[in-house]
């Protein structure tokens, strides 16, 4: 029974963002212009921006434009695409870019919006979600 309590508890905390029209979605993943999500925390050497250690990044922006940004044996790594949303019922969206097509799980968590890439093999199987790409975008106070 004090598990269900605690559950009960925690579930308001984590909000599923239902979003009915794409221009919804666009304002999730880019807000006015541009948002950056973090997939691996960014550490980069002092002394410029040019050499790095670990960290990888999506930038959404609003013209439907994605960038990855992702630290490759030392140096910071771009690739650009253009993304396509998809409505699958009315409140199941996908992405699509670099010829691959993704669930969209989207959460506000409070401190920090997060967004879940989800392939078509890890929505299939419910319980493993370790091919998911989990995107955070924290929240300016």
């Amino acid at each position: 029974m004090k598990n269900y309590f605690i559950l009960l508890c925690l579930l308001p905390t984590i909000g599923f963002a239902q979003f009915d029209s794409e221009n919804d979605v666009l304002n999730h993943l880019s807000g006015n212009h541009y948002k950056l999500w973090f997939f691996v925390k960014y550490d980069i050497n002092m002394g410029g921006n040019t050499t790095c250690e670990k960290g990888k990044a999506y930038t959404f922006y609003k013209s439907k434009k994605i960038i990855i940004k992702e630290c490759v044996n030392g140096t910071w790594e771009e690739k650009e695409y253009q993304y396509s949303l998809e409505k699958d019922s009315p409140y199941d969206w996908w992405i699509k870019f670099n010829n691959e097509r993704y669930y969209l799980v989207m959460l506000n968590r409070g401190e920090y919006l997060e967004t879940k890439l989800r392939t078509m093999e890890s929505l299939h199987n419910k319980i493993d979600e370790s091919e998911d790409i989990i995107l955070k975008h924290f929240i300016d106070d």
